[in-house]
Order: structure tokens, then C-alpha cells, then sequence
């Protein structure tokens, strides 16, 4: 009876113990969890780059310019507008530009197509007596710059796909920088970068939180070419 009452006393101060340690070890995993995570405010989006200057005619010319109409006939040429790019049609109906032949089916269809550095558009179609009509020559409309996509609120699909229910887009033909404000509840920042110009552009990107540089890269963007960077953090307290 003895020997019991001892065993008792026994395990009664280890319960104790074991107690206390664990109302340690809760206390101080509760001081850690008040902690609020620190998440940027503010979001600065850098964009360098430097479009190449339209090449300067070696030979400026006084034309004739094409225009949209205009009809070629065989042994007769126009200059594609502002360059001393010739368009001559040879006495079979082939299209002489520079040292490109163009006879096959007949049409040309060049949208933003680059000759010596030179954007060209050009429509036009071979007539039946084998001279050309100009059916549409310069600005085709499309823009030529970098096209930027700025959003703070969007949304992941399960396919990894981003529906951005606020966007803030912007047709570049300079360097640019601007802050966005981050939402405090859901802070998130996504850059979408097109290349729109008919050149391979070299970009400096940089993007900053609170003034911290988060990423700092040049890359080369060829033409037609598409750029994304997704910066998401988590709230582990409201």
C-alpha cells in the first residue's frame, strides 16, 4: 500500500510536469502565429527599351509614291510611300521589289513584312493583262509597338490560365515606369508583355515591391513573341 501511494505521487508530478512543458510549447507556437506577414503595398513596373529608327533612304526619291488604286501596268513602278523601296512590274506581269520577284498566284498580302529593316504592308492583286493593282500599301493599322498588361486583380484557373477581372494596358513606344497599389487582402501583380513591332526588341524588365528590386532581367523579345511574370502572396491572418 505503501509502494502505491508512492507510485502515485509519482506519476502525479510527471503529469504535471508534462503539462506545463506543453502550455509552453503552446503559449510560445501562439506568439509565433500573431505575427502578420509583411506584403508589399506598392507594386513598380520598369520597361526599357529603345524601337529601332526607320532606316533613312540612301537615295531619297521624289517618288512617285504608291497609293492605295493605283494600277501598274507592265514597264511602269511607284516607291513604296516615304522610302526608296521600287515597285516596278516587268513586261511578263511579275512584281519587282528590290530583289524579290513576285509572280506566282498572283497576290501579294505582306502585313507588317520587314525589307531591309523596312516594315512594309502591301496588298495587291496581278490583273489579267499582268499589271498590278494596289489594293492597300502602308500603315496596315495594326499597332507597332510593345503592348503592356498590368493587373492587380485576377483570378487562376485549373489550367493555369489567368482571368483578369482588372487590367491596365498600355501600347509602348518608349521606355515607361509606373507604381500600382497592391490589394492589402489578396496582394498580387501580373505583367503580360506582347511583342506587336516587326523587329526583335531587346527589354530591361524590372519590377520593384516597396522600392525592392523582385526581378531584374533583359530579354530579347522576338517579334510576335509573348512575356508573362505572376508575382501572388498569401494572408496567413486577416
Amino acid at each position: 500500500m505503501k509502494m502505491f501511494v508512492m507510485t502515485g505521487k509519482m506519476t502525479l508530478s510527471i503529469l504535471l510536469m508534462t503539462v506545463l512543458v506543453s502550455l509552453s510549447i503552446f503559449v510560445a507556437g501562439c506568439g509565433e502565429d500573431s505575427e502578420e506577414t509583411t506584403v508589399p503595398e506598392i507594386a513598380t513596373v520598369k520597361i526599357e527599351f529603345t524601337l529601332p529608327s526607320p532606316p533613312t533612304p540612301t537615295e531619297p526619291t521624289d517618288g512617285p509614291f504608291c497609293k492605295a488604286g493605283d494600277i501598274l501596268q507592265p514597264g511602269e513602278s511607284c516607291f513604296y510611300p516615304g522610302t526608296d523601296i521600287e515597285m516596278f512590274v516587268l513586261d511578263d506581269g511579275t512584281l519587282r521589289i528590290l530583289n524579290m520577284f513576285i509572280r506566282g498566284d498572283g497576290r501579294v498580302n505582306f502585313e507588317n513584312f520587314s525589307i531591309n529593316g523596312t516594315p512594309i504592308t502591301l496588298i495587291a492583286q496581278r490583273r489579267n493583262d499582268n499589271s498590278w493593282k494596289i489594293e492597300k500599301i502602308g500603315d496596315s493599322g495594326a499597332p507597332e509597338k510593345l503592348e503592356l498588361l498590368v493587373s492587380t486583380d485576377f483570378t487562376e484557373t485549373a489550367n493555369g490560365e489567368f482571368i483578369y477581372n482588372t487590367k491596365h494596358e498600355f501600347a509602348l513606344t518608349e521606355s515607361f515606369s509606373r507604381d500600382f497599389r497592391l490589394d492589402p487582402h489578396n496582394p498580387r501583380l501580373a505583367v503580360e508583355l506582347t511583342n506587336n513591332t516587326p523587329h526583335d526588341l531587346s527589354v530591361h524588365v524590372t519590377l520593384l515591391f516597396d522600392g525592392e528590386v523582385d526581378y531584374d532581367e533583359r530579354e530579347l523579345f522576338q517579334s510576335g513573341s509573348w512575356w508573362q511574370k505572376v508575382r501572388m502572396w498569401g494572408i496567413t491572418n486577416e
